[in-house]
């Protein structure tokens, strides 16, 4: 008799969770909170995507990318989703969060953060992965499994000498006119250095032409940090509906987990409902809910009042001045970051990863630029435009900043998760170095790093960390290589709450790699004993 088996969560670990039960044979139940975009928005989506760009009025193009902060002089812009930012997760009534600073990014959207990601996709080099178990450090295989089944776009480039591609039919996007000048220029001018420095052309989570869904290939219609109308940036949330449509998950919509018990080989999900306090028993549990809420569920269903910590990746953003002319597509490309350059080595210990993106119609909000002004006024935005690129560069969670998670009770109330906010230890000394590592090897190349108006990025969307996967876990809140506290057998965590650490490379592919693994290797184990 097949086991019944509930994965708590959507996003893309709840993916890699859930493609390894249907591939073993299994139902899944799928406990999920479904936030989504407002229907009205969404039809209004839906109506732009079933024309072509080119007949899309001014005032349509704005509303997709509307983003009240990418005006605002000061700070990094907010991801949002046609003007949305309905999956950012916030304090509620069944699930109160107390933050102290800024909170700690989490989601309760179908899908969660993926519904707005930048679907940036390189695996972490194993280096980066010193103080993980080391049978968790071995994701290459379920890294190239997922793939078979993603749209990717790659190319095996200078990147490949250290992060190999693991794909044999990749479908590159077709480069914007400027990220081939760079990359050219890079190619011309820089020498690779195994472990030190590569570069490259952006690997990205997005159906190109030739990718394995037509339908919805990349429109290059100059509106990708916004949102795309045409389903071209892999969502989670968008699998999960062909899930539920060709009947292969049982999926419970608008249900926030509240705590899990295990009783024997038996565990109970409590979870809320329309108010309600409702349960479902299971032979085995997968907890896939995002760091932050799979922590609250954790702490609440061992009642602990001791702190943890989430980690976070930290890094900063630097405009680059081109002394070459960057021909300007826009809105005829597509806008995601098109060049990756990985910096190691030296005083750097972790590899640092940078995302340029020559064409960013947020940056372009930030400036008013509409590409239709005339005079002197657009002359002077069209020549800082075409001169400019942006760096978004990342750091590991060894110089990122911290959260501590700590949860109070209250007798007539639900359970309270504070949150306060730790600043980056060593950000500055890493800031610094791998800003002048970047200046030494682009100014020969015509690009110079803009020092006086980089802005820090005191957090990102990857956070984990606070129940780290051991070889021989001890602490209460450390977890085994299936991602288990001492006292469970069959719940298992499996987003990034286990992560030792985060990689300055891009975590998605990793958080689904991790997930897929554990769910094999569980079942794997079990096998193994009743034989």
């Amino acid at each position: 008799m097949k086991k019944k088996v509930v994965v708590i969560g959507s996003g893309l670990s709840a993916i890699g969770a859930i493609r390894a039960l249907v591939e073993l044979g299994y139902k899944p139940i799928v406990i999920d909170v479904a936030l989504g975009l407002d229907p009205s928005l969404a039809k209004k989506m839906d109506l732009l995507s079933r024309k072509k760009p080119v007949d899309w009025s001014d005032e349509e193009r704005r509303s997709l990318s509307e983003n009240p902060s990418a005006s605002n002089e000061k700070g990094i812009p907010r991801k949002l989703l046609f003007g949305s930012d309905f999956f950012y997760g916030d304090s509620s009534i069944d699930a109160p969060i107390i933050a102290d600073g800024d909170m700690p990014p989490f989601s309760y959207a179908k899908g969660g953060l993926s519904e707005a990601w930048g679907a940036a996709s390189l695996p972490p080099s194993d280096s980066d992965l010193d103080d993980w178990p080391e049978e968790a450090r071995n994701m290459d295989i379920y890294i190239s499994k997922l793939l078979e089944n993603l749209p990717y776009s790659a190319v095996d480039d200078g990147i490949s000498l250290d992060f190999p591609i693991l794909n044999s039919r990749p479908a590159a996007l077709k480069n914007s006119a400027a990220d081939s000048v760079i990359l050219s220029t890079l190619e011309r001018r820089v020498k690779l250095e195994k472990g030190r420095f590569l570069f490259g052309q952006a690997r990205l989570l997005v159906y190109s032409g030739d990718s394995i869904s037509s339908e919805r290939s990349c429109k290059y219609c100059g509106n990708c940090m916004g949102g795309c109308v045409f389903g071209s940036i892999y969502k989670a949330s968008s699998e999960i509906d062909e899930l539920i449509k060709n009947n292969l998950i049982d999926y419970l919509p608008g249900s926030l987990v509240d705590e899990v018990k295990e009783d024997g080989d038996s565990v109970t999900v409590f979870y809320y409902n329309d108010e309600h306090r409702l349960s479902v028993s299971a032979d085995k549990v997968y907890l896939a809910a995002g760091a932050v809420n799979s922590t609250r569920i954790v702490m609440n269903s061992r009642k602990s009042k001791r702190s943890v910590r989430l980690k976070s990746r930290g890094g900063y953003l630097v405009p680059l001045f081109s002394f070459k002319t960057l021909p300007i597509s826009w809105p005829e490309t597509n806008t995601q970051p098109g060049v990756f350059l990985e910096l190691n080595g030296g005083f750097l210990k972790k590899w640092v990863h940078v995302q340029v993106s020559s064409e960013n119609e947020l940056f372009y909000a930030r400036l008013r630029f509409n590409g239709k002004e005339n005079g002197l006024i657009g002359r002077v935005k069209g020549f800082l435009l075409s001169h400019v690129a942006i760096a978004f560069v990342n750091f590991h969670s060894d110089y990122g900043p911290e959260y501590e998670l700590t949860r109070t009770e209250n007798t007539s109330e639900k359970p309270i998760l504070l949150s306060r906010k730790i600043a980056a230890s060593g950000y500055r000394r890493n800031a610094l170095v791998s800003v002048m590592r970047l200046a030494v090897k682009l100014i020969p190349c015509g690009l110079v790093p803009m020092f006086p108006v980089l802005v820090e990025n005191g957090g990102s969307y990857h956070v984990g960390g606070t129940l780290p996967m051991k070889e021989h876990p001890s602490g209460e809140f450390e977890t085994d290589v299936l991602g288990r506290l001492s006292c469970w057998k069959n719940i298992h965590v499996v987003d990034t709450s286990t992560f030792p650490s985060l990689p300055g490379t891009s975590i998605g592919l990793a958080t689904m790699a991790n997930a897929m693994r554990i769910v094999f290797s569980s079942f794997k184990s079990e096998n193994d004993l009743s034989t």
